[in-house]
């Protein structure tokens, strides 16, 4: 059985991305420190559609707890990635594409560890690697493309992130299915 009722999901990933598109217009007043603000936001609204959608019962408390850990997540991921191209020592605007892509692949994994722990044990290595992979080139990819052509990049790759990782959960979930039942023909 999966972990997710994905058609309630990726309705509910809709809805928060109509709250991420309003949430860039707020004024910058209303928010401390609005990169941040976003990071947590965006984390948050991706933990909500997934204890939402969950098809188990669980307690307020863990659902509650997972909301605010992937907010914690969204907003560390940056820091980490900093860290790391800070020690890296480069120049340049290609900075900033390496930026936001091993921002996405820390995320990736990151939020991965968390939903497998939480909800999906099922989700193994290989699910890991696919959706690390799959994460940080569709945030090059957007990254490269509001480049060219001035979308809202504040809303645009958050919204690309989350599908692309709740497409890489739905995935493994079904490879997992499909890995059991032909194990269960076998014996």
């Amino acid at each position: 059985m999966r972990t997710l009722n994905y058609p309630r999901h990726f309705f509910l990933l809709g809805c928060g991305s109509v709250a991420l598109v309003l949430s860039v217009h707020l004024p910058t007043s209303l928010v401390y420190d609005r990169l941040w603000f976003l990071f947590g936001l965006s984390g948050a609204l991706h933990g909500t559609a997934v204890v939402l959608a969950l098809r188990s019962n669980s307690s307020r408390l863990s659902r509650l707890a997972f909301v605010i850990a992937a907010a914690a997540l969204s907003m560390a991921a940056p820091f980490a990635a900093l860290e790391v191209i800070g020690r890296l020592r480069l120049r340049g605007v290609a900075i900033i594409f390496l930026a936001l892509t091993l921002t996405s692949a820390i995320g990736a994994v990151s939020y991965w560890l968390l939903v497998r722990g939480f909800w999906a044990s099922c989700l193994s290595l290989r699910s890991l690697l696919m959706t690390v992979g799959s994460c940080a080139l569709v945030t090059l990819i957007g990254s490269f493309a509001h480049s060219l052509v001035p979308f809202s990049r504040d809303a645009l790759l958050p919204t690309l992130w989350w599908l692309t990782f709740s497409g890489s959960l739905l995935l493994a979930e079904l490879d997992h299915a499909q890995r059991s039942r032909r194990s269960a023909a076998l014996n």
